[in-house]
């Protein structure tokens, strides 16, 4: 019981430090904050003089039409931002990117389970104190039933004692690594109602696992725009069919050769 009792403990642990080191990372994320602030500019933007063109804010899931094609049919508004940022910001890109590693780590389990877990834990910490608590308990009121077990009775009752004591050492320091567990369960409820707030949604329906889902999409697919960027440049090349004309005016200034 004990190996397995520390297997499971060592897993639930692992698994609840990565869940909280992600949403942590999320909070405290400037390069999020950095490119979801850019994504409203551009999209204010595109939309001025609209009633969609002064938005305070996004949702997650409306972010997939960055990847949506611009006007030259090649790029996208990813590609755009991916280019931006490699110029001005790299920075941003790379806490991206680190960012990007701590969503798939927490994707790998899932976290309603891993609440069930530990709760089931739990359960079975405190049920078994009970359980070798009443044995203890009834080992020492027992007497022998017949004349001359009283040695059998008397190995008997040294063993389950013995039982009892072993079993009562390791309660103990496993009542105390749930209570480490329970400790961090209620700080990843904490971090996750602070990620409810932080995207504006509804706590008692958010789902954790929903959002690093959007997350992951979203960020899977800027940093597949930074490399396609990278390997060919003319994503962003705009047309000769989409250059600018002047109108014929004679008082107009020429307009600019095509190169």
């Amino acid at each position: 019981p004990e190996t397995r009792h520390k297997m499971r403990h060592e897993e639930l642990e692992g698994r609840l430090s990565t869940a909280l080191g992600a949403a942590g990372s999320v909070l405290q994320s400037e390069a999020l904050r950095d490119v979801l602030g850019m994504g409203l500019a551009i999209g204010n933007f595109l939309n001025e003089g609209h009633m969609l063109g002064n938005a305070t804010g996004f949702t997650l899931p409306s972010a997939e039409l960055f990847a949506h094609k611009l006007a030259n049919k090649r790029g996208t508004l990813l590609h755009l931002i991916a280019s931006t940022l490699k110029e001005k910001r790299p920075e941003v890109l790379e806490g991206m990117a680190a960012l990007l590693v701590w969503i798939k780590n927490v994707q790998k389990f899932s976290l309603d389970y891993l609440l069930v877990e530990v709760q089931e834990v739990s359960t079975a910490c405190a049920g078994a104190q009970k359980t070798i608590a009443q044995l203890s308990k009834e080992s020492s009121a027992a007497e022998p039933s017949e004349e001359g077990a009283e040695d059998a009775g008397d190995d008997f009752k040294v063993h389950v004692e013995a039982f009892t004591a072993a079993m009562t050492a390791f309660l103990a320091n496993a009542s105390q690594q749930v209570k480490v567990l329970g400790d961090s369960q209620m700080q990843l409820q904490g971090a996750h109602a602070q990620l409810a707030a932080f995207f504006a949604e509804d706590v008692s329906k958010f789902k954790p696992e929903e959002l690093y889902s959007q997350l992951l999409s979203f960020l899977s697919q800027l940093d597949k725009a930074a490399m396609e960027i990278d390997e060919d440049t003319s994503l962003l090349t705009v047309p000769q069919d989409h250059s600018y004309h002047l109108p014929t005016d004679p008082n107009a200034p020429p307009s600019p050769e095509r190169t």
